[in-house]
């Protein structure tokens, strides 16, 4: 782990720096508070700082001040020393927001536990943020194939929705079914389901653009948002996918799987309101497609009323058969 040693005397600086080298530490030296101040800015800064509380350009207090009035940095351990041992010396440290203040001249094995409980208490917040990371991605995403969620794919639709209306560009919600799936979990097991899925998801994932959202909308339905995508391209899209799928079975543990996927279209332009009425068209889209004999994508020229119910769009060619 690296420390930044900050000391305008070079001579003391270079033997504090020996000494944590020994110890494993590797340092960053600097001379004054204007230079700590940068080192500790930058991206992959020194976690652990010992600093002198009286250093030129800014001292170590301000420093150490707005380092804790940055809240959306990462933490950095912080030891101020100086030469003054009084009371009041220690707690305006303390107050300044410093972990710990030691008084010159450094007592090498106080140093040593010092350092030692400063990384401590990194790694341990290192460990936390990790584990919230964790349980957002988690909250955010599908367990099984590691795509976005039901509730994730709703947010980007609804924020795509609203840039569609400031810069009057279309919007694209495909709705994606599993053909006969049922069957594939009886057949094979949920274990082999749930390994057709993921291998299901890949395929769709690489099928749009890296800006786009496809995600697992539940059971086995899949659905993508597509920024920017009129009833032309979304087709296009939808085709590319289904056939995408659909050309080589999932080799999975029991052997290949062949599967194949149902897709509904739904744009803005037809339904330009909310992304609930969006997702109930691609929806109403996509089960046509499956009565229609699966394996094919459909385009819901229906508008879908703020009740729910179909009609047709003014003005909209016949559906497809």
């Amino acid at each position: 782990m690296r420390v930044l040693v900050a000391d305008d005397d070079a001579a003391h600086r270079r033997t504090i720096e020996r000494r944590l080298e020994s110890w494993g530490f590797a340092c960053v030296g600097v001379a004054d508070g204007m230079a700590a101040a940068a080192a500790l800015g930058r991206d992959g800064a020194p976690r652990l700082a010992l600093m002198r509380s009286r250093l030129p350009g800014q001292d170590g207090l301000a420093l150490c001040r707005a380092l804790r009035a940055d809240e959306g940095r990462p933490y950095t351990y912080v030891m101020l020393w100086g030469e003054d041992a009084s009371r009041v010396a220690t707690l305006g440290a303390l107050h300044a927001g410093a972990d710990e203040y030691l008084v010159a001249p450094i007592d090498p094995e106080i140093l040593h536990l010092r350092l030692f409980a400063g990384r401590r208490v990194v790694d341990l917040q290192e460990q936390l943020i990790a584990a919230r990371e964790a349980m957002r991605f988690q909250s955010e995403h599908d367990v099984v194939t590691g795509l976005p969620s039901r509730a994730r794919l709703a947010q980007a639709l609804d924020s795509e929705l609203d840039r569609a209306r400031r810069f009057d560009t279309p919007v694209a919600a495909l709705m994606c079914d599993v053909d006969h799936f049922k069957q594939v979990n009886e057949r094979y097991g949920r274990g082999v389901g749930d390994y057709v899925l993921r291998a299901i998801a890949v395929r769709l994932r690489a099928g749009v653009r890296r800006y786009d959202t496809i995600g697992r909308y539940g059971g086995e339905e899949f659905a993508a948002v597509l920024p920017g995508c009129d009833r032309k391209l979304a087709l296009e899209v939808a085709e590319r996918l289904r056939a995408g799928v659909a050309a080589t079975p999932v080799d999975s543990p029991s052997g290949l799987v062949h599967v194949t996927v149902s897709i509904g279209v739904a744009t803005s332009e037809v339904h330009p309101a909310r992304s609930e009425q969006l997702l109930a068209a691609a929806d109403a889209a996509l089960y046509r497609a499956k009565r229609s004999g699966r394996n094919r994508v459909d385009y819901a020229y229906e508008l879908v009323t703020a009740g729910g119910e179909l009609g047709a769009s003014p003005g909209a060619p016949a559906p497809r058969a």
